[in-house]
């Protein structure tokens, strides 16, 4: 016979992010990335690293929208582009996932301004 058992559940907290906490975030992240660009490389190393960990957070706590849209994948990314900023390749990375994060950020508040 076999036996079967439910999957383990290793989240520690399973509710979604809240948009309040979201904008918070989207602007933590940024003001790390401003301090980057600004940064001597080992400053630039360890404000990417905290954005990271911000979208690693965010990666695991937000599910996918109602809309389709694949919000996680979008955060998978980004740490992506941040991993090539962080091996001192460039500030385009930073500047892109700024700029989603923006975007981001003013969608999340439910106006979406042009761009400058």
């Amino acid at each position: 016979m076999t036996v079967t058992r439910p999957l383990p559940n290793h989240a520690t907290n399973d509710s979604p992010l809240k948009h309040e906490e979201l904008i918070h975030m989207y602007e933590g992240a940024m003001a790390h990335l401003a301090q980057a660009r600004c940064g001597t490389p080992d400053e630039q190393k360890r404000y990417i690293s905290t954005v990271v960990q911000i979208l690693i957070h965010m990666k695991e706590k937000d599910p996918s929208n109602e809309d389709g849209t694949d919000l996680p994948t979008l955060y998978a990314y980004m740490i992506d582009r941040l991993s090539i900023a962080h091996c001192g390749m460039g500030m385009d990375p930073i500047d892109e996932v700024n700029w989603l994060l923006q975007n981001l950020k003013e969608i999340s508040r439910g106006k979406k301004e042009p761009p400058p």
